[in-house]
């Protein structure tokens, strides 16, 4: 169970915008009557996996910057476009051939039918 929330909250960091997902394993700030700040952050600094979650974050942040181009898109973005304008070019294809074969078909019956009354 404890990996299933695990994977879960990673998904949502990954889905998340760089910042957002940082400020969700970013300690903030302590209020009056809590734990001081300089606590919290030292308890920030010992926490192994508190640190590697910023690390993700931070990494996969800068992964998706260098992966973007100039129209922002990811690589993935652009991939997924090419293969719906791929699709959607395949089947106007099929259709300008299956109109080509109604009209060849059509052309055949109209030359039967000439010879037929001849």
């Amino acid at each position: 169970m404890r990996v299933a929330e695990v994977l879960s909250d990673l998904t949502t960091l990954y889905l998340a915008d760089p910042k957002a997902a940082l400020a969700l394993v970013t300690a903030r700030d302590a209020k009056e009557g809590t734990a001081s700040a300089e606590v919290i952050t030292r308890h920030e600094d010992d926490d192994p996996d508190l640190k590697r979650a910023k690390d993700l974050v931070q990494l996969h942040a800068e992964v998706k910057m260098a992966h973007q181009d100039e129209s922002g898109e990811t690589p993935k973005a652009a991939r997924k476009a090419e293969k719906q304008d791929d699709y959607k070019a395949q089947r106007r294809a099929d259709e300008a051939a299956a109109n080509v074969a109604a009209v060849q078909k059509a052309d055949r019956k109209a030359h039967q039918n000439k010879r037929q009354r001849a």
